[in-house]
């Protein structure tokens, strides 16, 4: 067959989306018996295709994520499956990391319908990464380029794990997260800690931990009283739901059940609590537990992978982890960034250990003082950022450099709304899943008031991308291998669109 990606989404419209493959993969195999393709979920393709009696007779040649394709009619991504009864040396992949959006709802339609909203909404970017994935399928050659909407990788067989068959787990970072791991000192998650999931007592009442507890500082208030599980949480337990939330309970809770929704990682040594909670917080745990999750809707990463998670192998002294948990989620209402920077300064000096940079990805729990004073309190950050930079420590640079950057999109967008987001969480649709919403994070908040100030911010907005990006190069102790990228050159030009971005705001900012 001769793949046309807009075709296949066409296709795809007339059969329903559901938990099953319907009569729709009775159909693509009946028109194209050697080498099909498919558009369907990857939850879907793992639990219908593969245990399918079709599924020994292909090989997967090509897997391609094709975002909220229908998303006047299902938020969940789909994918495209290309199968072939020859094998292939390699495995063809990308992912389109742009964003679709539906203009128009209805509540009942039809496939025609839903087939010609589809198309009529699909941006410019979106049809050139499906004539991209037409042209290599078809024609073989080189992996195409990538671009701000999308990106290709070329899998060799031997690397692609057919019980893993999603797009998103074989993308460039993913990948070189896995090889830098290699090159580490890691133990699993199990050699470290027991991880224990909780059963129902259908009879017994009792209070129950649920999602909305799970806050600091812990509040009785908001435990509901339920069916018990046989588990009671422990101080130094690490919580972990099937939304991705992990929480790390750091007080004596009397007879508090875990519920059964939620799975228990308890460190056998409870002085690796805060490390443990630190390091799975951190942007190099986030990426391999979105390459192993599964799931359509609730993504959740299953109990072997989640056994088997590697961590990297915990410094001599974790003491300082238990500092950097309680200066992030102490009750203080009025903290500064400062008092992280001292923690950077303290724990990268010289050494190599997980780098204190982990802490800095909870940035938005840390508040500053609403304008008017919050610029005073940007320019002394600023200043000692460039401390920080003319003495060297270019990774605590760019750690304090993403922080202030949150601080300052933070209090801005906070003043637009004429909200207090130091104080009360910002919420944006989930990319993941559009149906959910979730915390903001920095992405969002410059995609925020980029929305808010466009055109005009353009430029900006793709400087401030480049900040996080360049901050997200320290997270972890996987930093170490890619030092040649951290230095003072990458640093002046961090400052640099550091200070033109707020000037954005504060005209006079640059000439200080």
């Amino acid at each position: 067959m001769i793949l046309d990606v807009m075709q296949s989404i066409s296709q795809r419209c007339k059969y329903p989306i559901s938990s099953k493959m319907d009569g729709y993969i009775d159909h693509v195999l009946e028109a194209f018996p050697d080498r099909c393709c498919f558009v369907t979920t990857d939850a879907i393709f793992a639990q219908c295709f593969r245990k399918s009696e079709y599924a020994s007779s292909y090989y997967i040649t090509a897997v391609f994520d094709l975002s909220q394709v229908f998303l006047l009619y299902t938020t969940v991504r789909m994918s495209l499956y290309v199968l072939s009864k020859k094998e292939s040396k390699i495995v063809k992949t990308g992912v389109y990391t742009g964003k679709l959006v539906s203009n128009k709802k209805k509540a009942d339609v039809t496939g025609k319908e839903i087939c010609i909203e589809v198309l009529d909404n699909i941006p410019g970017e979106y049809k050139e990464y499906c004539n991209l994935i037409n042209q290599w399928v078809n024609k073989g050659g080189f992996t195409p380029c990538d671009s701000d909407y999308y990106e290709f990788n070329a899998i060799e067989r031997g690397d692609f794990d057919v019980e893993k068959a999603t797009a998103q787990r074989y993308t460039k970072q993913v990948f070189e997260v896995f090889d830098l791991l290699k090159t580490e000192k890691t133990v699993t998650l199990s050699d470290i800690a027991e991880i224990i999931v909780p059963q129902r007592k259908q009879i017994d009442k009792g209070y129950s931990l649920n999602i909305k507890c799970l806050k600091y500082p812990f509040s009785r208030n908001d435990l509901q009283k339920g069916a018990k599980t046989d588990l009671l949480v422990k101080k130094g337990d690490i919580i972990y739901c099937s939304n991705d939330l992990l929480y790390l309970v750091n007080s004596n809770l009397e007879n508090v059940y875990v519920s059964p929704s939620m799975k228990i990682i308890r460190p056998f040594d409870g002085a690796l609590a805060e490390y443990l909670y630190v390091y799975l917080n951190s942007d190099t745990a986030k990426i391999i537990r979105d390459a192993l999750s599964v799931g359509t809707v609730l993504h959740y990463l299953p109990l072997r992978d989640l056994s088997t998670f590697p961590v990297i192998e915990p410094p001599k002294d974790v003491s300082e982890y238990k500092q950097i948990f309680e200066t992030i989620y102490s009750e203080s209402e009025e903290k500064n960034v400062n008092e992280l920077v001292r923690l950077v300064s303290n724990i990268t000096g010289g050494r190599t250990t997980l780098e204190g940079t982990l802490l800095k990805e909870q940035a938005k729990k840390i508040r500053l003082i609403k304008d008017p004073q919050v610029r005073q309190i940007i320019t002394d950050d600023i200043d000692e950022l460039k401390i920080c930079y003319e003495n060297g420590a270019y990774k605590a640079t760019l750690v304090l450099a993403g922080s202030i950057l949150e601080a300052f999109l933070i209090d801005w967008l906070g003043n637009v709304h004429n909200r207090d987001y130091y104080n009360q969480d910002y919420y944006v649709l989930d990319r993941r899943d559009p149906s959910k919403t979730k915390k903001a994070d920095l992405l969002d908040f410059i995609d925020a008031i980029a929305e808010i100030k466009k055109p005009d911010w353009m430029e900006e907005q793709s400087k401030a991308h480049h900040i996080r990006d360049k901050r997200n190069l320290v997270h972890a102790k996987l930093c170490m291998k890619r030092n040649q990228q951290i230095n003072e050159t990458t640093c002046k030009m961090v400052i640099d669109y550091l200070i033109e971005i707020i000037s954005t705001r504060y005209k006079n900012f640059a000439q200080r």
